[in-house]
């Protein structure tokens, strides 16, 4: 008799149950059944940004590199692993908790909305919680405004001009009485202008480290979600590439906004970088898609994407 996991997972906010019959650790679908430690507690903050819980794409990628992880060199030793909009951070830290042979794992998020300050929270908590990831966890600050002009560290530089117009915007905090956390009350202008500093620093510091490091898989999840997104993640992806040897992994849920899984892929195209989706082995193949617009609800899927330097697309089994 196969014995029998049920997860039930919320996409978009709806229910979604996923059966899975398994046979001995790895189940029907691929995935394995509960081999990697995902205990990793991560705390909420829904205030400011998209990173304030853990999404489903993530889970489901952290399912896919607990299978596959090995056939893009996750396992292999001194491998350095970039996250962009990592978020509450569950993913990097699960694959920190997991493969102890991973040299770093660099988690990014924008200083703005307190996202990257809420980010190095969650990496405390969990050290504090006795999670083994060691120092092999970084954070870095990253915005993907950055990467529209380019300098020799292939972002834009954030001097004291660029800072400039972070100062007035934590001023009108001040005096609005309404700090960057959110609560409401008095906000003392030195600590304000401090945090104007720490923020400039996090700026400059992320940018060096993640041009100065070779990077050999970045990774992400639903990160694309309007107009913006759709343009900037696959210019950030193309300067990430650029040395032809670092590989992406993307989790993407598909038909959740049609439009952008569209113009997502054309601009992938665009900016000469080669998209394929990638399955678990012996995952049974999704069913096929609809032709564009033809339905209004279309079936969510969870589509794992595998994007190099290259100008192709297609599938891969």
């Amino acid at each position: 008799i196969l014995p029998i996991t049920r997860q039930l997972w919320l996409v978009s906010g709806e229910a979604c149950s996923a059966l899975r019959f398994s046979w001995g650790s790895r189940s029907e679908e691929g995935c394995l059944s509960s081999m990697w430690a995902l205990d990793v507690d991560c705390d909420g903050f829904p205030l400011s940004t998209t990173g304030g819980y853990v999404w489903d794409a993530a889970r489901h990628l952290a399912s896919f590199l607990e299978v596959a992880g090995d056939r893009f060199g996750l396992l292999r030793p001194g491998v350095r692993i970039l996250e962009l909009g990592a978020g509450c951070g569950w993913l990097g830290l699960t694959i920190a908790r997991n493969v102890e042979t991973v040299a770093e794992i660099c988690m990014t998020e924008q200083v703005e909305g307190d996202g990257l300050r809420w980010l190095n929270h969650n990496v405390e908590k969990a050290k504090a919680n006795g999670v083994p990831i060691g120092d092999r966890v970084t954070t870095a600050a990253c915005d993907w405004t950055w990467y529209t002009k380019t300098t020799p560290h292939g972002a834009q530089d954030h001097g004291e001009d660029n800072a400039r117009p972070e100062q007035e915007k934590l001023a009108e905090f001040a005096e609005s009485g309404l700090d960057t956390h959110g609560v409401v009350g008095p906000v003392d202008e030195s600590e304000a202008l401090a945090r104007i500093q720490q923020d400039a620093n996090a700026k400059a510091q992320g940018i060096r480290h993640i041009a100065e490091t070779s990077w050999d898989l970045v990774i992400g999840s639903d990160l694309v979600y309007n107009s913006t997104g759709v343009e900037m993640l696959p210019v950030v992806l193309r300067e990430l590439t650029k040395n032809q040897t670092t590989e992406v992994l993307y989790c993407h849920t598909r038909y959740r906004l049609e439009l952008c899984d569209i113009d997502f892929l054309e601009q992938l195209r665009l900016n000469g970088l080669h998209c394929r989706e990638v399955r678990v082995p012996g995952a049974p193949s999704p069913p096929p898609s609809p032709p564009p617009l033809t339905e209004l609800f279309p079936d969510k899927r969870m589509a794992v994407y595998h994007i190099t330097a290259g100008a192709e697309t297609g599938a891969e089994q």
